[in-house]
């Protein structure tokens, strides 16, 4: 069973003021009431000392977390939660073997969640084993 469509853009190499390889993912969902496009889970990082808040990405998501974590980091308030989720990821890399061994690597956890809802499935319909 498929879940998404994971489209890598081209990436150029570094020139002029760019001074890195380019990682430009975006998921698509095919099952969208089964695993939404949003995967990636961000880090909202506050302004501290004058500087601008940024945000730092950090996984692919767990089934657990897509349940979790909203599409909106909440900063404010008395409990808040910076963490959040999107369907694009941006990463730069110094070399191209970097940029190449981590786009495997994302793909792989991508997979990995695929999985795990495939067999999620498969745990919430009762079962009758004749031994």
């Amino acid at each position: 069973m498929s879940y998404f469509t994971v489209t890598r853009k081209a990436s150029q190499p570094p020139s002029g003021d760019r001074s890195a390889w380019r990682l430009e993912l975006t998921v698509a969902a095919l099952q969208p009431t089964v695993l939404p496009a949003e995967i990636f889970v961000y880090h909202r990082v506050r302004n501290y000392g004058g500087h601008p808040s940024y945000d730092i990405f950090e996984c692919v998501a767990s089934l657990q977390q897509i349940g979790e974590i909203g599409l909106t980091p909440i900063t404010t308030g008395a409990n808040p939660v910076p963490y959040y989720r999107r369907a694009t990821l941006t990463l730069d890399f110094r070399h191209a073997d970097e940029l190449e061994l981590h786009y495997s690597r994302i793909v792989s956890d991508i997979e990995h969640l695929a999985a795990n809802a495939a067999a999620a499935a498969t745990l919430v319909t009762q079962a009758v084993t004749t031994i």
